[in-house]
């Protein structure tokens, strides 16, 4: 298993007087660890700081902060005896960050990231179909967006097969 990094910890604003005041109240000091649970994970978040700056500077402060503090829709535990301990946090409308927070160690330990697209799943950590290997090693099972895209292309594929299956019957 590759050894567990530190998370980037996101760029502070471009220093103006005004933004210098608002990180002077709003960053609290962080009293969790934040780790990523290897290289691709951390490369993945910094592409997630890159495409979402405000919201992944946000979800940084408050998995330093408060991991396990509820945020309707936003931050919650995952449901399930396989999921013990594991939380999402919907850093966007598309892109999740999953994480396993340990309070004894202070720490919080993120696993994975997810993009979803309306359009055409593709990745931040796991691709929906390409990669549902990843997301099924993450937790034990991908998320609904890459059943939901893998249901549709495993449909494709079985419909001509039925068809010529109950031809074949009927013949």
């Amino acid at each position: 298993m590759p050894p567990e990094e530190q998370l980037t910890a996101p760029p502070t604003a471009p220093d103006t007087l005004e933004n210098f005041a608002e990180q002077a109240t709003q960053v609290p000091v962080s009293s969790w660890l934040v780790v990523a649970k290897n290289q691709r994970v951390n490369s993945d978040w910094e592409a997630l700081l890159l495409r979402a700056p405000e919201n992944a500077r946000r979800c940084y402060q408050d998995l330093s902060t408060a991991p396990m503090v509820r945020k309707p829709k936003r931050v919650f535990p995952l449901k399930g005896k396989r999921y013990l301990g594991a939380w999402e946090y919907e850093v966007t409308s598309s892109d999740r960050v999953f994480y396993v927070p340990d309070e004894e160690k202070r720490k919080v330990l993120v696993y994975s990231g997810l993009q979803v697209s309306q359009v055409q799943p593709f990745g931040f950590v796991c691709v929906a179909a390409a990669k549902m290997a990843a997301a099924t090693q993450t937790f034990g099972v991908p998320h609904t967006a890459a059943i939901r895209y893998t249901m549709q292309e495993l449909i494709q594929k079985l419909l001509p097969l039925l068809r010529e299956i109950m031809v074949n019957y009927h013949a």
